[in-house]
């Protein structure tokens, strides 16, 4: 499914709209930075692709912590989560500067690089998320997973909030949205399907997390009160050393 989308909005007349209108280019970023890399890295796809290499490559792989670990090093240093966030901050508040946008809006190539380049970075993102394949780094812990996730959607509702509250129009596109009898235009519905949808999925994923979190607490065992709430347990830590 994650597989068919990135094909609609790549070689769709989504794609073409999103050259003449704001709002459709929008639509289509929203796209490749939630819905379509959520799909994909779910599906863990890398034991796949790793499966059908050549036996001595998948060997190669294998060892690699131990055949190279200068190499290895560059990549947990790289992966680490902080930086797939900052990159991915970067990257997706550069596609809205004024004058990177109207460049990619000039020069097909520049716009299919960009969207490339922000596809790679959200699947980057979602890769700590939902903790598929490679697994480089140590899993976070449920609470930093639900944060990590909502923290993923800050970028992308400031854009539309920005956006929500510009009057004056940023962006020149060839064609434009006009409504009767409404003060809306090409800017203003770009906007709104910013703020409305892009937080959904960073949003329903944490909520998600939060629930699955929940429900691995409640299926630990349960521990009688008589074994936990003696007077050394419930002592501060570092309390008890002293007291000795």
């Amino acid at each position: 499914a994650g597989l068919l989308l990135l094909l609609l909005s790549a070689a769709s007349p989504l794609s073409f709209l999103g050259a003449q209108l704001f709002a459709m280019r929008v639509l289509q970023r929203i796209l490749l930075v939630t819905l379509i890399p959520v799909l994909i890295m779910a599906s863990n796809p890398a034991p796949i692709l790793a499966g059908g290499l050549p036996r001595r490559y998948r060997t190669s792989l294998n060892q690699l912590p131990e055949s190279h670990p200068r190499i290895w090093n560059i990549l947990y240093q790289s992966t680490r989560p902080a930086l797939a966030w900052f990159l991915f901050l970067i990257i997706f508040w550069l596609g809205y500067d004024p004058q990177f946008h109207q460049l990619t809006i000039r020069y097909e190539w520049l716009h299919g690089l960009g969207m490339a380049l922000l596809f790679l970075a959200a699947c980057f993102y979602w890769w700590h998320i939902l903790a598929v394949s490679p697994r480089l780094h140590e899993p976070m812990t449920p609470v930093m997973r639900i944060g990590y996730t909502l923290v993923g959607a800050l970028p992308v509702k400031l854009v539309g909030l920005i956006l929500l509250f510009t009057t004056t129009t940023i962006y020149t596109y060839p064609a434009s949205i006009q409504f009767k009898g409404l003060a809306l235009n090409d800017q203003s519905v770009g906007a709104m399907v910013h703020w409305s949808l892009g937080g959904i999925i960073f949003t329903w994923t944490g909520f998600y997390l939060i629930r699955q979190w929940l429900d691995e607490e409640e299926q630990k065992p349960y521990v009688s009160p008589v074994v936990w709430s003696t007077e050394e347990n419930m002592l501060a830590p570092g309390l008890n050393d002293q007291l000795r």
